[in-house]
């Protein structure tokens, strides 16, 4: 899994822990913060790198890992990176209208 799916997974479980978290932590003050978009954004992104995955690189490339994100980034295709970017928006513009609700 040496490509955008695993980032896929963690953005994932990051954002689906930071919706959990903040929603949980929100519910008594009745009401949401701007910060509450973060998770389904994260949520949307993953789920993006996991449908299409982008650049696959090398064992060399892979191995420094300060580069593993500007490397995945940087070579995947602009399609790639269309959909990575709409799903996360999709997902935000969804908690925005209430159409999903935590």
């Amino acid at each position: 899994m040496k490509n955008a799916r695993l980032f896929g997974v963690l953005f994932i479980i990051l954002g689906g822990s930071i919706t959990v978290i903040l929603s949980t932590m929100l519910d008594s003050l009745g009401g949401a913060l701007r910060i509450l978009y973060a998770g389904p954004l994260l949520m949307g992104m993953g789920l993006g790198m996991l449908i299409l995955p982008g650049y696959q690189p090398t064992d060399e490339e892979w191995a420094d890992k300060t580069k593993r994100w500007p490397l995945i980034w940087g070579n995947a295709p602009i399609v790639n990176k269309v959909l990575w970017i709409g799903l996360g928006i999709g997902a935000m513009a969804l908690i925005h209208t209430g159409i999903i609700r935590f």
